[in-house]
């Protein structure tokens, strides 16, 4: 039995992303003088904000109504779920549209509630916070890789972030940027992956050696482990902690990659908006992996709505 939520606060973080919309709702306790959530309630959308943002520079208004759209109905069903603060942060796409303003007016007009743009550092860091509530009491460095739909934060750190780097390639930005056609081309692969390698190579954390734990968090690397484990539906506690090899992410990457959008909504847990951005997502992770000699990436179902919780 957990423990009553009413005698802790209840808040709520709602993350706004490039591809997808995430609502965390949870009783935010004191703990061994730090914090500890009691998760109430989960929900992820996928609302491609980002949609063709890093051709054009602006977010397209039918995005930002989508977008919106989702924001709404997850504030309502937060203070359903008794919030007494809601905070909505954004990130990517929103910090790096000319016309953010629209979306944030839009959000404060039609739903009540401000809307606070992360810079790339502090995304980073709630990455970090949130993956590293997830590891427990742990000791040894820490690389968190948070791969989003417009950007990729890799921090590292011990009990806190030490060192962060913010890189302008995502699941969305890079698959608009390479991919024509369906299933991927052989030189469309070869070319994003390259890419990927070019923004890795000059990357300096503060790591003496390779890490002791590699995390990942975000909607590839879940969506990943939900293929892996045949889930249909989201879970979790079965997520939370899975483990994959660098050689295997790599196969992951390559095998996507081979099938059409359509096969790859057939595949387990993974959402229509999701199939045509997820080789790309992978491939991102495949590459940090490796570029960090880590041996294996642990899964967090945990990521920045926690970390903004937790701070």
């Amino acid at each position: 039995m957990g423990s009553d939520p009413r005698s802790a606060p209840i808040r709520a973080a709602i993350d706004v992303g490039t591809n997808s919309v995430l609502l965390l709702v949870a009783a935010v306790r004191s703990e061994g003088g730090g914090k500890r959530l009691e998760v109430l309630d989960e929900a992820e959308q996928v609302t491609r904000l980002g949609e063709g943002v890093a051709a054009s520079g602006e977010l397209r208004p039918e995005a930002i109504q989508r977008t919106v759209a989702v924001i709404r109905s997850f504030v309502e069903r937060a203070r359903a779920r008794g919030a007494e603060e809601i905070q909505i942060v954004a990130t990517n796409a929103a910090r790096s549209a000319r016309n953010a303003k629209d979306f944030v007016r839009a959000v404060e007009t039609e739903v009540g509630v401000p809307v606070r743009i992360l810079s790339g550092q502090e995304e980073a860091y709630a990455a970090f916070r949130g993956a590293q509530a997830s590891l427990g009491h742990f000791e040894g460095t820490i690389l968190v890789i948070d791969v989003g739909g417009g950007s990729t934060e890799l921090v590292a750190g011990d009990n806190q972030p030490r060192g962060w780097v913010s890189l302008e390639i995502g699941a969305v930005r890079l698959s608009e940027r390479f991919v024509k056609s369906d299933p991927w081309g052989p030189e469309e692969w070869r070319e994003l992956r390259e890419a990927v390698r070019r923004s890795l190579a000059n990357v300096k954390l503060p790591l003496s050696d390779r890490p002791a734990v590699t995390v990942g968090v975000g909607g590839t690397i879940t969506t990943l482990g939900m293929v892996k484990l045949g889930l249909d539906v989201y879970d979790a506690r079965a997520l939370e902690g899975l483990v994959f090899a660098a050689q295997e992410l790599d196969s992951w990457a390559e095998k996507l990659a081979r099938m059409t959008v359509a096969e790859r909504r057939r595949l387990p847990g993974v959402p229509a908006l999701r199939a045509d951005v997820l080789p790309a997502g992978v491939a991102i992770f495949a590459e940090a992996v490796r570029r960090f000699d880590s041996e294996h990436l642990r899964v967090s179902t945990f990521g920045i709505r926690h970390g903004i919780l937790l701070g």
